[in-house]
């Protein structure tokens, strides 16, 4: 059995862990059968399963378990939990007699010991914190591995921040277009001016297309139509 002592961890999280005759490497994510001389890539939901099941072994990972360490920030369902386990057992092989084994109502267990392997080796500094075995039970699993979660959630942030901006920005532009005082506008020849026009703004508008047409505006002597799409182009 895996050793479930704090300081095990760190060793468990870089290190394989073999189910007789698979080896599954956590920092790679694979599983290598060296039997068949095969080498199956793993996502990173199969591979954070796989280690709920290594330390949770030989006790039974319930499904509300699996939910709230793997989807404790998204919305996740019943089928979703099938999938995973369904593709998980897909990689693992041995369809004669799974490894991961269902226990109805309650959740899943693996049938073959986890051993870890590479024990020897020095350890990795990175912290990383798996589960919390109080009471026994393993809980909040976080990542794994740690690079890959953090390239996700600074991707997330920046993601949001540029989102938030983007809506800021519109809102804001929205807001003052439908705010503009369009009562104050002059119209001459059926175009829409925010200035009195001279004879030369005249002639520069005069072919001007008013469908979409806002209104004729002037920046710096300049002349931009601004259309119903918020859209100014300078004429």
């Amino acid at each position: 059995m895996i050793d479930t002592d704090p300081d095990s961890k760190l060793i468990y999280m870089h290190r394989k862990v073999q189910l007789d005759p698979l080896v599954i490497n956590f920092q790679e994510l694979t599983i290598t059968n060296p039997q068949l001389g095969t080498n199956i890539p793993l996502r990173l939901k199969e591979a954070e399963l796989l280690a709920l099941l290594c330390w949770s072994y030989p006790k039974v990972l319930t499904r509300t378990m699996i939910i709230e360490e793997l989807w404790s920030t998204t919305y996740a369902t019943d089928l979703s939990i099938n999938q995973l386990i369904n593709s998980v057992r897909k990689k693992l092989g041995f369809t004669h007699k799974p490894i991961v084994k269902t226990i109805p109502k309650i959740g899943y267990k693996l049938q073959l010991e986890p051993t870890m392997l590479n024990k020897d080796t020095n350890r990795c500094n990175c912290p990383i914190n798996l589960l919390n075995t109080q009471n026994g039970d393993p809980f909040t699993f976080n990542t794994l591995p740690k690079d890959i979660n953090n390239y996700k959630r600074l991707f997330n942030i920046k993601f949001s921040i540029l989102c938030f901006s983007a809506v800021l920005l519109g809102a804001i532009f929205g807001r003052c277009v439908h705010h503009f005082p369009f009562h104050r506008l002059q119209h001459v020849n059926g175009i829409p001016f925010t200035f009195e026009p001279g004879n030369t703004d005249l002639e520069k508008t005069a072919d001007i297309d008013t469908d979409n047409l806002l209104f004729i505006d002037e920046v710096d002597g300049e002349l931009y139509s601004c259309l119903k799409s918020y859209v100014c182009n300078k004429l």
